[in-house]
Formats: C-alpha cells, structure tokens, sequence
C-alpha cells in the first residue's frame, strides 16, 4: 500500500488546472485501496455530489463504469447519467458508492447552530443506513471529506453493515500542488473505504 500512496503523491505534485483534474485524481487517489474492483468496467458506480463542473465522470466513464450521480445542484447540462435530488430518495444498487466533499458538516448538514429553525430531516443514522441500502453486498463505498472530519463513527459504519477497510487523515490538501507538507496545516480531512459485508 505505501508504494502506491507514494506513486499518488509524486503525481499529485505535478498537478495543475482545473477542479474538474482534481476530481479524477480524487478518483484515483480513492481506488487506490480497492482490492476486489480492480477493474470499473462494467461495474455499476454513483457518485453522490458534484455539479456539472465539478464531478468524477470522466474518470468513471473512462474507466468502462456505468456511471451515474446523484446531487442536490441542478442538471444544467441534461446529462442523462445525473440525477438531481437528495439521495436519500435515491434508488439502486451499486458496486462503488463515492463521494468527495458531502459527508461533513458544513455539506451535507446545515445545522451549524443547535438554535437554528433549518434542521435537517434525516438522522446521521438514516444517511449512513441509506449508503448501505445503496451499497450491493460485497461493493465499497468510499468517502472524502475536504474540510472537516466525517460526520459517520466507525461504530455508524460497523452497525449499518459497512466493514472499514482503510480510514486515513489528513487526505484532501494532499491533492493540491504546491502544498509543502504535502498537507496543509490544520487539514481534517479524511479519506474512508468501507466494503460491504
């Protein structure tokens, strides 16, 4: 495994250009750890986030994956693979479920101020339960958070049928070149496989 975090982290310094590059490295760096899905042909993924700039399509699609995204941003450009709405009303089964940037508060939760009227309908264990449900037995998920830790404990995961295969910190400054460290000070971020069992 260090030989291949360490191949990820000579290319990474040599990144340059748009979010859109970032995205499929995000990819890359994500399925570093999978054994089992060494091949996304064929294989059914959705990625859950993103925006019509910003997606890991090209990687997935590139890959052979029948690739499809779920968000809550509109599908400005009618691409037929995306569907906008909440996951949580989401159907299907899939062999890799991802997401970069959703699972984390301050994403997918508003509720920054316990006082605050704009809650949101779901639980953290409703989520979590919802990933499983979209998860096929055996399939991966895999999440990156960017700014913060992921809202999901290992005993959320453990309880909704997910075992964790790989939970590092910091990951996503990682991925920006020109970083020294190569992560920013104070990076929280995470990067989290699970499989399910």
């Amino acid at each position: 495994m260090g030989k291949r975090i360490a191949r990820h982290i000579s290319f990474s310094s040599g990144i340059q250009g748009t979010e859109r590059h970032l995205r499929s490295f995000a990819a890359r760096r994500f399925c570093t750890h999978l054994s089992g899905l060494d091949s996304f042909k064929g294989k059914a993924v959705l990625e859950i986030g993103g925006t019509d700039r910003i997606s890991m399509e090209d990687f997935f699609l590139n890959s052979g994956a029948d690739y499809r995204n779920v968000r809550l941003e509109r599908n400005t450009g009618g691409d037929p693979r995306v569907v906008s709405g909440d996951f949580m009303d989401f159907a299907g089964r899939f062999d890799l479920v991802i997401s970069l940037g959703v699972f984390e508060l301050g994403a997918i939760d508003i509720d920054f101020d316990a006082s605050s009227p704009l809650r949101s309908a779901h639980s953290l264990k409703d989520r979590v339960d919802k990933l499983a449900s979209l998860t096929r037995k055996g399939g991966y998920a895999v999440i990156g958070t960017i700014n913060a830790p992921c809202l999901f404990g290992d005993m959320m995961f453990r309880e909704a049928g997910f075992g964790i295969l790989h939970r590092e910190s910091p990951f996503y400054t990682f991925m920006f070149a020109g970083n020294r460290g190569p992560y920013a000070t104070g990076d929280r971020s995470e990067l989290i496989l699970l499989r399910k069992r």
